[in-house]
């Protein structure tokens, strides 16, 4: 999703009397954010391995999870330590959601390490961290507890060689194709936004379809950070 989906909580905000104003981004590479190509966005190609000589493919940019991390709090860091956005020592209050909860917490998590070395006023001054049904990531089943791939019914060996290959769920709206896309991602939305009227709806819709469409970017980071896994309990 982006950040459009928030809308309706922005006027509220501002009239709480609890804040000053509200500075609403998306990621890099998602929402209306930039894309950076592929080769330069967080892929992590499972069908090829980094130690072979013949492991070519054009948009293998073999992120590490740490990296495909910090190919979205970089931006993020040098966003809220501009002084033409933000005041030094401005009070900052992180919301993230979804996938951004879990990126917004690791960008705490980064900050308290720096103010714990950091000499310098250049930190952003964070002062709460609201997480928003955050994302969370379990730790993958040993090797004895995991069933192995050749061992899974097809359907599962399917959707693990499709997650392998950086197939995403928005690369399928793109092959619908225009009018199958659009009505697809309608019928997704208002099964999962069903009080929405039929103008925001029909707007919301719009939005969604084009954000996903989008060239690929930040999309590939689910391949660097995460990793399907069966396990036998």
């Amino acid at each position: 999703s982006g950040l459009s989906f928030f809308y309706r909580n922005i006027d509220d905000l501002l009239n709480s009397g609890k804040v000053g104003r509200v500075v609403c981004f998306d990621w890099l590479g998602m929402g209306g954010s930039s894309r950076p190509p592929c080769w330069e966005s967080p892929i992590r190609s499972l069908l090829h391995k980094p130690q072979s000589s013949s492991s070519f493919s054009f948009c293998n940019s073999k992120f590490s999870s740490s990296r495909a991390i910090d190919f979205f709090l970089d931006p993020l860091e040098r966003l809220l330590t501009n002084d033409n956005i933000f005041a030094r020592e401005e009070p900052l209050w992180l919301v993230g959601h979804s996938l951004g909860g879990y990126l917004a917490g690791k960008f705490a998590m980064r900050l308290h390490d720096q103010q714990s070395t950091s000499t310098t006023a250049s930190v952003p001054n964070l002062t709460r961290l609201i997480l928003a049904s955050p994302v969370g990531f379990q730790p993958l089943p040993s090797p004895q507890e995991r069933i192995a791939s050749s061992n899974l019914p097809p359907a599962f060996r399917l959707v693990d060689a499709l997650w392998s290959a950086n197939f995403t769920p928005q690369a399928l709206v793109r092959l619908m194709g225009s009018s199958r896309g659009q009505n697809a991602v309608r019928r997704a939305l208002q099964g999962r936004i069903p009080h929405l009227g039929e103008q925001e709806l029909d707007l919301l819709a719009e939005y969604l379809y084009h954000i996903t469409v989008a060239p690929a970017s930040g999309e590939y980071a689910m391949n660097s950070l995460l990793e399907p896994a069966a396990s036998k309990d």
